[in-house]
């Protein structure tokens, strides 16, 4: 029979390495999260600056395309042709409607950029919406220039008439704006500002 203090030594014991296995247990299972988290939060970075990545090229292209000095009769197809046009005036209207409706595609990668933003910020813990607004504002200008222009050219076309000399200045900068290729100052702005801000994805990443 065991003499009482081997007993109790082999209980003291006992705890000590059930307390010991449970502080091991403890440490495993909270290593095992941590790591989780860690993969978990290196897959949304990814994710997420790839998405970013890939709308910001999207809308490089989206722009240039809108600016493209040709458009096709397929585009305005969709216009619903008014009363007594005049063949200036549907001219006009076509041109409005189906460059309009080239920015309305931008515009909806444009969304898509500050939702993916706003999702990286986040992510990334930086305002990465200040890298958007630059492409925010130049699609912002392009839809302004686009309905300023051919409203007042489907103005004039409606009375007969033509855009004289005191319409010059401000159609010029308009037109410099909507119409332009790959290799213009404005294009070259937004290539700029594109590759900003993947760079600084790249570094968060």
């Amino acid at each position: 029979m065991f003499q009482k203090w081997f007993v109790e030594l082999v209980s003291v014991l006992s705890n000590i390495f059930v307390g010991i296995s449970a502080i091991a247990v403890a440490y495993t299972a909270a290593k095992g999260v941590s790591t989780w988290k860690s993969e978990l939060k290196g897959k949304a970075r990814l994710e997420i600056g790839r998405r970013l990545t890939l709308q910001a090229y999207m809308f490089c292209d989206q722009y240039n395309s809108a600016r493209h000095m040709i458009t096709y009769g397929h585009e305005s197809t969709e216009r619903e042709k008014l009363d007594n046009e005049t063949p200036t005036e549907t001219q006009h209207r076509n041109e409005h409607f189906a460059r309009m409706k080239r920015v309305k595609l931008l515009q909806g990668t444009l969304r898509e950029l500050y939702q993916a933003a706003w999702e990286a910020a986040i992510v990334f813990d930086k305002d990465v919406e200040e890298l958007v607004k630059p492409l925010g504002k130049s699609s912002q200008d392009l839809y302004f220039a686009i309905d300023t222009y051919f409203s007042r050219f489907i103005e004039r076309a409606m009375k007969g008439t033509s855009p004289d000399s005191s319409d010059t200045d401000w159609l010029e900068k308009d037109r410099k704006i909507i119409y332009g290729h790959g290799d213009d100052d404005l294009a070259k702005e937004v290539t700029k500002n594109v590759e900003t801000l993947v760079q600084e994805l790249k570094s968060l990443m």
